[in-house]
C-alpha cells in the first residue's frame, strides 16, 4: 500500500513501480559521500553529503529528547526533476489536524520552517503482497496511509517531535 517513493525521511523525485524496478538491487548499495556524527547526552547529531540516482544534496540531522530538526541544501536532481522530501509514509492513525505549516497526526507533531509546499493527506489505497514478493498471492489489501511530505525547492528546515513537546527551533542558516 506504501509508495515506495516515498520512503519516510528521504529526498527524492515520484516513480511508478515500473520505473523504479529499473534501478539496481539496493540492498548492497554503498552510497558514497561524506558522513559524520556523533552523540553525547542525551543529543545526537548526523551529516552527509551524497549523491545518489543523480541527486545531489547535503542533509544534517540534530536529535534532542522527542524531538528532530532535519536540514536539507545544495538539494538538486542532474535531470532537473521536481524533488519532495516525504516527512512520514504511515497506516492513518485517525484524524489530522493541520495549522499552517503544522501538521499533527497520532501524536506526532511535523512542523516546516523553509523550503516549499507542505502537503499531507490520508488515502485509501488498495494493492497487494504480490507488488513486493512474486511467491504470494495477488489478492486485494485495502488500507488508509497517511502521507506528509514536501515539494522541495532546493533547500528544506522540518522537526519531528511528539505532539506535547514544546522544542523551540529556528534556522540560522541552511547551507
Amino acid at each position: 500500500l506504501f509508495d515506495y517513493s516515498f520512503v519516510p525521511g528521504t529526498t527524492a523525485v515520484p516513480e511508478t513501480d515500473e520505473e523504479l524496478l529499473e534501478h539496481g538491487d539496493f540492498s548492497n548499495r554503498i552510497l558514497p559521500g561524506v558522513y559524520g556524527g556523533g552523540s553525547a547526552d542525551g543529543a545526537a547529531v548526523l551529516s552527509v553529503k551524497t549523491r545518489h540516482e543523480g541527486i545531489d544534496m547535503t542533509v544534517s540531522c540534530f536529535a534532542v529528547d522527542n524531538a528532530a530538526m532535519l536540514l536539507g541544501a545544495e538539494m538538486k536532481d542532474s535531470g532537473g526533476r521536481q524533488l519532495y522530501t516525504t516527512l512520514d509514509q504511515c497506516f492513518y492513525a485517525g484524524d489530522f489536524r493541520r495549522d499552517g505549516n503544522t501538521v499533527l497526526h497520532n501524536g506526532i507533531k511535523y512542523t516546516v520552517y523553509e523550503g516549499g509546499e507542505l502537503t499531507a493527506k490520508a488515502e485509501q489505497r488498495t494493492g497487494s503482497w504480490r507488488r513486493n514478493n512474486l511467491t504470494c498471492p495477488d489478492i486485494p489489501v485495502t488500507g488508509e496511509i497517511f502521507t506528509v511530505s514536501l515539494k522541495n525547492n532546493g533547500s528544506y528546515a522540518y522537526s519531528v517531535m511528539s505532539e506535547n513537546t514544546d522544542a523551540a527551533f529556528s534556522v540560522i542558516t541552511n547551507t
